[in-house]
């Protein structure tokens, strides 16, 4: 199917085969005290992700077969000490290994030849491991007002082999994070709060090592000169809490140094794609709101949310607006239960227009270049606590049958459907 700004899809075959997680997950915790924690937990996990891929362009004859693995191996321990006045301190560690396997051959349908290998979409065998030193400290200096406070020391090494590049990239990159908090009650029932924290995110294997065709008619070109993004973020707000009414409303504020984004190279390669590369190029800075209010009764309860976001990107002497940004969006929901197994509901989820796109989105073939149109869509829900252990729940979605796309997403939600559920518990 043709995207915006297309005469022809970009694809005659593209399939996901397979496209599969897998996690193994142990969790140990460990309760007694002793002079250095009072509670005790530790985490190990193995996550595998199978990443395969059939495609062929279209027009072409020659398919792609791909194979990709990550094999993600982590281990985390946390301790947590209370003391007197208040005070409270979480630390532990974390440490990380993942590894990609990466293949790709080129099948000529109508040469009838085997297939051949080519070009992995990363390089086979890349590995990125990270280490993790971390403490919180949390102080309730009365019953009005908490400060919290955090560091995280990092360090990351990425090694990516020559495989069938003919070079190879091996880096190490460490860094501190950080945050401030504050809560304080301004009256019974209302509390200011504020945040404010420093972070910083290195290259991992795919803005470092990934070769090929993106979605947009690119292709992607590595850059194995790569140096960290990172960040100062922040907010401020007001949560309030009374009765039957719950609210929130929060402003926040993010800078982006160095971010890495794909930019265009000003070249087409041999097929007429644009030529793309991840760099350290960017200056992003996002601001917004977000916002929710609830109510609840005996037999009824109504909840809705308010969230907008503004964002701006710099990239050597022009600005323009950041890729992807969502429009003005929330959503409004009202439940009522007349008794206590029995459950309905309504739901709108709304969003503005989005009209205010980067060149990027301009580009990309699944993102209307006018802008994405606003949508209003309702649902209605039903629930039945059956048994303790049993309940059965029926929801009809997009009941106006309305067409619509979340903005930035390929494809356009479903139309009006039915969905059947049962939970057991055991």
């Amino acid at each position: 199917t043709p995207g915006f700004g297309q005469s022809e899809p970009e694809n005659a075959e593209f399939y996901f085969e397979p496209s599969q997680r897998r996690l193994l997950h142990l969790r140990h915790r460990w309760l007694g005290s002793s002079a250095a924690w009072d509670s005790l937990e530790w985490h190990a996990a193995r996550q595998l992700i199978d990443d395969d891929r059939r495609a062929r362009d279209f027009g072409s004859s020659v398919r792609s077969l791909e194979q990709n693995r990550s094999t993600a191996d982590s281990v985390t321990l946390q301790a947590l000490r209370s003391f007197d006045a208040g005070h409270e301190l979480v630390y532990g560690f974390e440490w990380l290994r993942d590894r990609i396997d990466s293949a790709r051959w080129r099948l000529d349908l109508d040469g009838g030849a085997p297939a051949q290998p080519a070009t992995s979409r990363y390089p086979d065998g890349s590995v990125q491991r990270s280490l993790g030193l971390f403490a919180s400290h949390r102080w309730s200096v009365s019953q009005a007002t908490e400060w919290s406070a955090g560091l995280r020391y990092s360090r990351h090494a990425v090694n990516l082999p020559a495989a069938d590049r003919g070079v190879g990239v091996d880096l190490d990159f460490d860094d501190l994070s950080a945050n401030l908090g504050a809560s304080t009650a301004l009256r019974p029932g209302l509390r200011l709060v504020t945040n404010l924290g420093r972070a910083f995110r290195p290259p991992n294997v795919f803005d470092l090592g990934t070769l090929g065709e993106r979605p947009g008619n690119r292709f992607n070109l590595p850059n194995p000169a790569l140096a960290p993004e990172r960040v100062l973020g922040g907010d401020v707000g007001l949560k309030f809490d009374q009765g039957r009414w719950t609210a929130e409303a929060f402003l926040f504020a993010s800078d982006y140094r160095d971010k890495i984004s794909s930019v265009l190279l000003g070249e087409t390669d041999a097929a007429g794609r644009e030529l793309v590369q991840s760099r350290n190029a960017a200056r992003l800075r996002l601001f917004g709101l977000e916002s929710g209010l609830a109510w609840r009764g005996e037999r009824w309860r109504f909840a809705g949310s308010l969230t907008w976001t503004r964002g701006d990107e710099r990239i050597d002497q022009d600005e323009a607006p950041a890729d992807r940004i969502p429009p003005l969006s929330g959503r409004i929901d009202l439940d009522w239960m007349p008794t206590d197994r029995l459950q309905a509901g309504l739901s709108l989820r709304y969003a503005d227009r989005q009209d205010r796109l980067s060149p990027r989105d301009v580009l990309d073939p699944r993102i209307d270049p006018r802008g994405t149109p606003g949508f209003a869509v309702f649902d209605a829900s039903l629930r039945w606590q059956a048994r303790a252990d049993l309940d059965l729940s029926l929801r009809l979605g997009n009941l106006g049958d309305r067409r619509y796309r979340e903005h930035g997403s390929g494809l356009d939600e479903a139309g009006r459907h039915v969905q059947l559920g049962l939970g057991w518990t055991y």
